[in-house]
C-alpha cells in the first residue's frame, strides 16, 4: 500500500462528507418539522373552534328551550279551557260584587264599599275582572285574611290580585287595599 498524502487524505476525508450528507438528507427533516408545526397549528384551531361551535350550539339550545317554555305558556292562556297545569277561564258571573260583600260579612266584616272594577285583556277569548277595594278600614288584619279566603272559597276563579296592609295613622286597626280578579271567558 502506498502511503497517501495529506492532501489526498484531506480529499477523501471531503468526498466521505459529502457522500454522508447524500445520506442523509437535512432538508427532509427541516420539512417534516415545518410539516408538523403547521399541523399541530390546525389542530389547536380546530379545538378552539369546535369548543366555540359546542358553546353557541348550548347557547342555542338554551335559547330554543326558553322559547318553546313562552310557547307553551302562551298557548295555556290562549286556551282557556285548558285545566291540566293551564289557566281556566270561568263564565261571567252576574252579580260578583255582591258575592265579594257576602263573604265580608261571613268573614265578620261590615259591608264594604263598592268597588273600583276595570277590565283587563287577557288573549283573544278571556278577559281579567279585578275589583279594586280601596281605603278600608279594619280593626283586625284577620278579618281581611278571612274575606280573602271566604271569596276565594265561595267564589269559583276569584283570585287575591293584590293586598296591602298598613297600620292606621293615629288610631287603632288598618288600612287596607285589596283587590281581587278572576279571569273570564268573553261572552
Amino acid at each position: 500500500m502506498t502511503a497517501l498524502s495529506d492532501q489526498d487524505r484531506l480529499a477523501m476525508q471531503r468526498l466521505a462528507a459529502a457522500a454522508e450528507r447524500r445520506n442523509r438528507p437535512r432538508w427532509m427533516v427541516v420539512l417534516a418539522v415545518v410539516v408538523l408545526i403547521i399541523a399541530a397549528i390546525y389542530a389547536g384551531l380546530g379545538v378552539k373552534d369546535r369548543a366555540a361551535a359546542i358553546r353557541a350550539l348550548r347557547a342555542a339550545q338554551a335559547q330554543q328551550n326558553t322559547i318553546r317554555q313562552q310557547l307553551d305558556e302562551l298557548a295555556s292562556l290562549s286556551s282557556p279551557d285548558q285545566v291540566d297545569g293551564g289557566v281556566q277561564a270561568y263564565a261571567p258571573l252576574g252579580q260578583p260584587v255582591t258575592l265579594l260583600e257576602q263573604a265580608a260579612k261571613r268573614a265578620g266584616m261590615e259591608a264594604p264599599p263598592l268597588p273600583k272594577v276595570r277590565t283587563e285583556k287577557v288573549g283573544d277569548s278571556m278577559s281579567r275582572q279585578i275589583y279594586t277595594y280601596s281605603e278600608l278600614r279594619v280593626p283586625s288584619a284577620e278579618d281581611v285574611i278571612a274575606w280573602a279566603a271566604k271569596a276565594q272559597a265561595t267564589i269559583p276563579g276569584m283570585e287575591v290580585y293584590r293586598l296591602d296592609m298598613r297600620p292606621a295613622t293615629g288610631l287603632s286597626g288598618w288600612k287596607v287595599e285589596i283587590q281581587f280578579s278572576r279571569l273570564e271567558k268573553k261572552p
